[in-house]
């Protein structure tokens, strides 16, 4: 089944923003590092370099740095794999933590990660704490989002999942049902503002709220990042909006491990790219993505 798409970025807007003018590692190299080695089933390196970062950010940044959420997140979900509860909990306790203070205690960002808090109780089969938790993270988003909203169905969907857990009913986790209350954002936000502006440009307006999915990793040259967003009809404002899913591209940079420069952006029906998903198969997803994305199979000098 081939993508419904366009071609929306060329290679204009090539940004190498994580490879940056030293060899020196950020800490968003670190935590992309982490992020593929976990992603590969390599849960004992991935925390070391998880811990180095989460170091780097606490000797360059003042303390609480939001720079520090993203390792900190990425901590959580190797300990949550680990089943080591009270070290996930911590972690996203202190995510949590920091984003309220720097981006307000009802923000979009707190709710996402209380949502994978109260995924975590859910693990725990802790229903009653799960329930709260999630509980906390809807009423957030209510204030953010419509009632119809996927933020705000996913939670509502979340909760579902947890009352018939609770009452013994056998039901796939939500975490199983919701492919991305777990998966971090990790493409910069000045490559996904670029992105955002020249689709406006060309008259394709979409969200700006951006929902990071599962990336799609290629051997050791490349990966996809999709994210789920709207699209709206600037010229037909009667349309209805139409979900999509906005494909970034970034291509690891030879010699430099953990760093990559992200190259083209693309938009694909969402109905098609979540057909593929559900066939399961990651080699059929991988070549239709090269389809959109030859330079996948090359490492940049």
């Amino acid at each position: 089944m081939k993508f419904l798409y366009r071609t929306l970025l060329a290679s204009v807007l090539t940004l190498a923003v994580l490879s940056g003018c030293s060899n020196e590692p950020t800490v968003d190299d670190l935590n992309m590092k982490a992020t593929q080695l976990f992603n590969s089933q390599n849960a004992a390196e991935a925390l070391a370099v998880t811990e180095q970062a989460i170091a780097k950010a606490e000797m360059e940044y003042p303390p609480d740095h939001p720079i520090v959420v993203k390792p900190l997140l990425t901590r959580a979900l190797i300990y949550q794999s680990q089943k080591n509860w009270f070290g996930a909990e911590s972690s996203y306790h202190q995510a949590i933590s920091i984003l309220e203070k720097f981006n307000g205690i009802e923000s979009i960002e707190v709710a996402m990660v209380t949502n994978n808090l109260a995924g975590l109780y859910y693990l725990q089969n802790d229903f009653e704490r799960a329930l709260s938790v999630y509980q906390e993270s809807l009423e957030i988003l209510k204030k953010k989002f419509a009632d119809d909203s996927p933020q705000v169905q996913q939670i509502r969907r979340n909760i579902k999942a947890c009352l018939a857990a609770k009452s013994g009913n056998n039901i796939k986790s939500a975490q199983n049902d919701n492919p991305s209350s777990q998966v971090q954002d990790l493409v910069p936000p000045e490559v996904k503002n670029a992105a955002i502006k020249s689709l406006a440009i060309q008259s394709i307006l979409i969200s700006e709220n951006l929902k990071p999915m599962q990336p799609v990793k290629f051997s050791n040259t490349g990966l996809v990042f999709p994210y789920r967003s709207i699209r709206k009809f600037e010229n037909n404002p009667e349309a209805d909006a139409e979900e999509v899913i906005v494909l970034f591209s970034a291509v690891k940079k030879m010699n430099d491990d953990g760093v990559y420069n992200f190259k083209q952006c693309r938009i694909v029906s969402y109905q098609s790219y979540m057909e593929m998903l559900s066939k399961g198969d990651m080699s059929e997803m991988q070549t239709t993505l090269l389809q959109l994305f030859p330079d996948l199979l090359f490492s940049m000098d």
